[in-house]
């Protein structure tokens, strides 16, 4: 009993390693295994003394990657610099080819990508800052105070917005850190704006036509009127004056004298002759009334009158000349 015990016991410890073993190769190999993208820089010359980070640097991501995996000391001051072992695990895809210059840019081809420059190396020099992580002690300094050229080559990772994260010179494997450029971001094209519809205008409403005001008749038409009426007045009148009969004129009474041996003639009476009255235009009739008729009669009875006596007269003359 105690025995199967024991050997069930032994199992498990046996199932538990091999899963542990499992589980850190799996995770050694996200990192510690060389990427199968690889960038290859062509180096110059290689720093093989004291000051160098990695000894003789490294000429490919790959080789970076098998220095960094077998030097604690290296781990330690990259960790410092921010790099960890996740990013030098993809250091192959990420890296570009670029270079660090002595004022302190970085830059990617033609492109500045960070300024102000910082770097590490083992030895001390004046300029520098001494910084110690864990057993490992290095200095921090710009790159005017340990670089003998004016520029060497790196590999420059960037990172996922397309800027400067962190640098390593391939001649010595010295870590640099800096001040990303920020990079212009990539205009959006305009977009143009939606088709509006036309507002709809308010048709103009016609205005209100004042009414018609009868037009004032001219002083000369009220003058027309005023002699039409006239006229018609006059009309009337004389219509009533001419259907009116004449008053009979005054017979003048006969004369009869005694001639002697002259026998007795009788003088006719004379007839009265009635004027006849000229109807005068209806628009030319003077104002006429009925003392002015009167009048008219009462001349013409007068003329008939002396008429009469001048014809008696001339008949008595010619009675005596015979």
């Amino acid at each position: 009993m105690f025995a199967e015990n024991v050997r069930k016991y032994l199992a498990n410890i046996k199932v538990s390693v091999v899963l542990g073993a499992i589980s850190l190769l799996l995770i050694l190999s996200s990192f510690m295994v060389p990427s199968t993208h690889a960038l290859t820089l062509d180096l110059d010359a290689r720093d093989c003394d004291d000051n160098a980070v990695i000894r003789c640097g490294a000429a490919s991501t790959e080789g970076l990657q098998q220095k960094f995996n077998s030097d604690a000391s290296v781990r330690a001051i990259f960790n410092h610099f921010g790099i960890s072992a996740a990013e030098m695990g993809r250091i192959g895809s990420t890296a570009k080819a670029g270079i660090v210059h002595k004022d302190g840019r970085v830059t990617v081809g033609d492109d500045v990508v960070a300024t102000g420059a910082m770097t590490a190396g083992r030895q001390n020099m004046g300029g520098s800052t001494a910084v110690k992580v864990g057993g490992t002690t290095f200095f921090k300094r710009p790159p005017s105070v340990s670089f003998q050229t004016n520029r060497l080559k790196a590999f420059v990772v960037m990172n996922s917005n397309d800027q400067f994260a962190f640098a390593i010179i391939a001649s010595c494997g010295n870590p640099v850190t800096a001040q990303p450029k920020p990079r212009p971001k990539p205009q959006p094209k305009p977009t143009p704006p939606a088709p509006t519809k036309p507002t709809p205008q308010p048709k103009p409403q016609p205005k209100p036509q004042p009414a018609p005001q009868p037009a004032p008749q001219p002083q000369q038409n009220q003058s027309q009127n005023q002699s039409q009426q006239q006229s018609a007045t006059a009309n009337a009148n004389a219509s009533v004056t001419v259907n009116q009969p004449p008053a009979p004129a005054p017979q003048p009474p006969t004369v009869v004298e005694k001639v002697e041996k002259v026998e007795k003639v009788e003088v006719p009476t004379p007839v009265a002759v009635e004027q006849p009255v000229a109807a005068a235009p209806v628009q030319e009739l003077p104002k006429t009334g009925i003392d002015d008729v009167g009048t008219t009669l009462g001349v013409a009875g007068l003329a008939t009158l002396a008429g009469t006596i001048v014809h008696i007269l001339y008949s008595r003359r010619k009675l005596r000349q015979s």
